[in-house]
């Protein structure tokens, strides 16, 4: 059995974001297939490394304090986050999204910020013997715009957790106030997520005069553009900002809304969109890269540039019938966790056989 050097990092947080979702699914669902994790955790999350996630059935003795850990006796190395350490076995990172590396990303990300991270990606793509992209839109955009060898670099979808699924939610929207009728928006508040595009087209469209508009994430550096939108644009139901909601509520989050809206300018997957799926929740995304890829045509798609394009996403997915919402948990239900786990194994394996062949440059962390 291969000896798995896992990166928990991201795991190290009370708000975990979508990347510390995706360690804490794929550990889980990892170790639930057999596979020997050894979890270790960055530097800089050590203060933190009391937060890390432990898998289901595993000891007390899961993690054991390691930081760039021991590595003898492991086979590969994981950096579930762009990032790995260069060490004498197979290397593997999970890159989650490459939108620095767009034309536009100046207009959410500071020219410093934007810098660190395209060295992170090049250096991903020189250390690693593979890349695991969480999207053929992503995996494309590493071929395309870092030159990436398409033999060395593997799409593998994230899944599904059972728990999203239709379920009761008056008692949540009593707890947390809400309306019996809203738009619902899940995501940090970023103008990369382009929640005020959103917020014009709610108000743009018929759903605002009864419908609420409900944001729930957290504000990023961008929370004045968001409050602009909100102050020049909210009409009719509202606009309600919820801040972070755990994630036991997001089933029942979703499941009440009359449309979930996700119109990012760039994902590298969008989990949102299929977790709404899952809840029975009509949506209406962004219509091209990954979030047209994943919603597989079972959304309403519209271009995130063009609000009043958005408004009338936002009315048709509203009017989808009952015919269309079956067919997209369908769709959702097809992503599981179990078949990333098998896939990432399967990875693992193709990057033994690249590393027993060639050893690609390391460069120093």
């Amino acid at each position: 059995m291969m000896k798995i050097s896992f990166d928990v990092t991201p795991t190290c947080s009370v708000h975990r974001s979508g990347v510390g979702r995706y360690v804490v699914s794929l550990a889980d669902a990892l170790c639930a297939a057999g596979a020997d994790l050894r979890p270790w955790c960055r530097l800089s999350r050590w203060r933190k490394r009391g937060l890390v996630h432990r898998p289901t059935g595993t000891g007390l003795n899961w993690f054991q304090g390691r930081a760039w850990p021991l590595w003898t006796g492991c086979d590969v190395v994981h950096g579930t986050d762009v990032r790995t350490p260069a060490r004498r076995c197979a290397r593997v990172a999970t890159i989650h999204d490459v939108f620095h590396l767009l034309p536009d990303s100046a207009r959410w990300s500071t020219p410093a910020f934007a810098e660190r991270a395209r060295r992170h990606y090049a250096e991903a793509v020189a250390l690693n013997h593979l890349l695991i992209a969480v999207s053929e839109s992503t995996r494309q955009d590493l071929i395309r715009l870092l030159g990436a060898d398409p033999a060395r670099v593997v799409a593998i979808p994230h899944g599904i957790d059972p728990r999203f699924a239709p379920c009761a939610a008056e008692a949540l929207r009593a707890r947390l106030k809400l309306p019996p009728r809203y738009v619902l928006f899940v995501g940090a508040l970023a103008i990369r997520k382009n929640v005020p595009g959103l917020i014009r087209a709610w108000a743009a469209s018929r759903l605002s005069e009864d419908h609420a508009l409900v944001l729930a994430g957290q504000p990023s550096d961008d929370a004045e553009a968001v409050a602009a939108a909100i102050r020049d644009h909210a009409r009719g139901a509202g606009v309600i900002r919820l801040d972070y909601v755990a994630d036991a509520d997001l089933p029942a989050l979703y499941s009440g809304a009359a449309v979930f809206a996700f119109p990012s300018f760039g994902e590298g997957f969008g989990l949102p969109v299929l977790e709404a799926m899952a809840c029975g929740v009509p949506v209406a995304t962004s219509a091209a890269g990954s979030l047209a890829e994943v919603a597989a045509g079972h959304g309403v798609t519209a271009a995130p540039q063009d609000p009043q394009a958005f408004a009338r996403a936002l009315e048709q997915a509203a009017a989808l019938p009952s015919s269309a919402r079956a067919a997209a948990r369908a769709h959702a239900a097809s992503f599981t966790w179990a078949a990333t786990a098998q896939q990432t194994i399967t990875a693992y394996a193709l990057a033994l056989r690249i590393a027993t062949n060639h050893q690609p440059p390391t460069t120093n962390h």
